[in-house]
Protein backbone atom coordinates (compact mmCIF):
# COMPACT_ATOMS: atom_id res chain seq x y z
CA UNK A 1 0.00 0.00 0.00
CA UNK A 2 1.01 3.49 -0.69
CA UNK A 3 0.32 4.72 2.70
CA UNK A 4 2.62 2.46 4.99
CA UNK A 5 0.18 0.11 6.01
CA UNK A 6 -0.12 -3.70 5.39
CA UNK A 7 -3.08 -5.75 4.43
CA UNK A 8 -3.48 -9.04 5.57
CA UNK A 9 -6.26 -11.70 4.20
CA UNK A 10 -6.87 -14.55 6.04
CA UNK A 11 -8.67 -17.42 3.83
CA UNK A 12 -10.00 -20.03 6.73
CA UNK A 13 -12.45 -23.24 6.46
CA UNK A 14 -14.17 -25.18 9.19
CA UNK A 15 -13.42 -28.85 9.67
CA UNK A 16 -15.94 -30.84 8.24
CA UNK A 17 -18.74 -31.33 10.95
CA UNK A 18 -19.31 -34.74 10.35
CA UNK A 19 -17.59 -37.86 10.36
CA UNK A 20 -17.62 -41.57 10.38
CA UNK A 21 -15.26 -44.23 11.83
CA UNK A 22 -15.30 -47.99 11.82
CA UNK A 23 -13.57 -50.38 13.37
CA UNK A 24 -13.07 -54.41 13.44
CA UNK A 25 -11.27 -56.08 16.13
CA UNK A 26 -10.99 -59.16 18.24
CA UNK A 27 -12.36 -59.28 22.00
CA UNK A 28 -9.99 -60.52 24.79
CA UNK A 29 -12.96 -61.35 26.76
CA UNK A 30 -15.08 -63.92 24.37
CA UNK A 31 -12.40 -64.09 22.13
CA UNK A 32 -14.95 -63.60 19.29
CA UNK A 33 -14.57 -60.18 16.15
CA UNK A 34 -16.03 -57.34 17.01
CA UNK A 35 -17.12 -54.44 14.47
CA UNK A 36 -18.23 -50.97 15.69
CA UNK A 37 -19.33 -48.01 13.48
CA UNK A 38 -19.32 -44.27 14.81
CA UNK A 39 -21.36 -41.34 13.47
CA UNK A 40 -20.79 -37.75 15.09
CA UNK A 41 -22.41 -34.77 13.52
CA UNK A 42 -21.10 -31.50 15.23
CA UNK A 43 -22.83 -28.69 14.93
CA UNK A 44 -26.15 -29.84 14.29
CA UNK A 45 -28.25 -26.60 14.88
CA UNK A 46 -25.12 -24.41 14.50
CA UNK A 47 -24.49 -23.77 17.94
CA UNK A 48 -22.09 -26.45 19.12
CA UNK A 49 -25.05 -29.07 19.26
CA UNK A 50 -23.84 -32.34 18.61
CA UNK A 51 -25.78 -36.21 17.57
CA UNK A 52 -24.11 -39.25 17.61
CA UNK A 53 -24.88 -42.97 16.85
CA UNK A 54 -22.59 -45.93 18.00
CA UNK A 55 -23.64 -49.26 16.69
CA UNK A 56 -21.27 -52.28 18.26
CA UNK A 57 -21.81 -56.18 17.74
CA UNK A 58 -19.43 -59.47 18.13
CA UNK A 59 -20.53 -62.56 16.75
CA UNK A 60 -20.91 -63.98 20.00
CA UNK A 61 -23.38 -61.38 20.65
CA UNK A 62 -27.46 -62.26 19.71
CA UNK A 63 -28.07 -58.33 19.29
CA UNK A 64 -25.90 -55.61 19.12
CA UNK A 65 -25.30 -52.49 21.92
CA UNK A 66 -26.32 -48.78 20.48
CA UNK A 67 -26.27 -45.95 21.65
CA UNK A 68 -27.42 -42.82 20.88
CA UNK A 69 -25.86 -38.98 22.15
CA UNK A 70 -27.05 -35.72 21.90
CA UNK A 71 -24.87 -32.63 23.62
CA UNK A 72 -24.86 -28.84 23.89
CA UNK A 73 -21.93 -27.68 25.21
CA UNK A 74 -23.11 -24.18 25.18
CA UNK A 75 -19.37 -23.12 23.67
CA UNK A 76 -17.92 -23.61 27.58
CA UNK A 77 -20.86 -21.43 28.98
CA UNK A 78 -23.05 -22.60 32.21
CA UNK A 79 -25.97 -24.84 31.08
CA UNK A 80 -24.46 -27.08 28.72
CA UNK A 81 -25.99 -30.72 28.85
CA UNK A 82 -24.92 -34.30 27.56
CA UNK A 83 -27.82 -36.71 26.78
CA UNK A 84 -26.98 -40.34 26.43
CA UNK A 85 -29.74 -43.19 25.74
CA UNK A 86 -27.97 -46.84 25.30
CA UNK A 87 -28.67 -50.94 24.90
CA UNK A 88 -25.99 -52.78 25.67
CA UNK A 89 -25.75 -56.36 24.73
CA UNK A 90 -23.83 -57.97 27.80
CA UNK A 91 -23.27 -61.62 28.04
CA UNK A 92 -20.74 -63.90 26.09
CA UNK A 93 -22.43 -67.08 24.38
CA UNK A 94 -25.55 -67.78 22.59
CA UNK A 95 -28.37 -69.00 24.44
CA UNK A 96 -30.13 -71.56 22.58
CA UNK A 97 -34.26 -71.37 23.17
Amino acid sequence: MRDGTVQLHIHATEAPARHLEYGLGKSLYTKSWEVELDFEHQHLLGNGESLGLTVHRGTKDTEPSVRLRYADEKFGMEGGYDVELFIDFIGDKLEEI
